[in-house]
Formats: structure tokens, C-alpha cells, sequence
């Protein structure tokens, strides 16, 4: 099972999840965000941006991106761990659970 283009979302509640592939798009609408962050990983990301040749911006949503992503797949872990748990299983058979959810 390939799944290395898509990720789940969550519901709030993580009790349902949806298949989703990634887009990295700029077509969608752009928020502006104020965030406060501390001096000193400010220089470390600008040491980072100077490394990469990208701005401050790229960075930000890449890490929050990436962060997104590990919530989720977080999420999925602890839904499937209650599943199998509640149907009295040792292992978790996540391919199965993975056909349940995009079904």
C-alpha cells in the first residue's frame, strides 16, 4: 500500500478520519499571521533560510505542515490502538483500518 502522497485528517474528536492527498499550492487563499517566537530561534531559522536560499515564510508553513502531519498520524495511531483494543486484539492491523477509513 503506497501511501507516502497522502496523509489523514482528523476530525476534532479523532474518531473519523479522511483520506487526503498533500497540496503544496499556492492557489489556495493566503492568511497573513502575526506569531511571536524567541530571538534565538529566530537566528537559527534565519541561519536556515540563508542555507536553503528560502524566506522565513516557506519555513514556517513547512514546519507547521510537517507538524500537522505528525498530529494527525498521531491521531491515527491512538484511534487505531482504542480499535484494536476494544475488538480484544494484541496487534494492531493497520492496513485494515486503513481500508475502514477510506471506504
Amino acid at each position: 500500500m503506497v501511501l507516502q502522497c497522502c496523509i489523514f485528517a482528523a476530525y476534532e474528536d479523532f474518531s473519523r478520519f479522511a483520506l487526503h492527498t498533500e497540496s503544496h499550492e499556492m492557489s489556495q487563499e493566503i492568511k497573513i499571521v502575526s506569531v511571536s517566537i524567541p530571538a534565538d530561534l529566530v537566528r537559527e531559522l534565519d541561519r536556515v533560510c540563508d542555507l536553503e536560499h528560502r524566506n522565513r515564510s516557506e519555513l514556517y508553513r513547512e514546519a507547521l505542515r510537517q507538524y500537522l502531519k505528525l498530529r494527525r498520524w498521531q491521531a491515527l495511531r491512538e484511534y487505531s490502538a482504542a480499535k484494536s483494543a476494544a475488538a480484544g486484539n494484541d496487534g494492531i492491523d493497520l492496513e485494515k483500518i486503513v481500508e475502514e477509513l477510506s471506504a
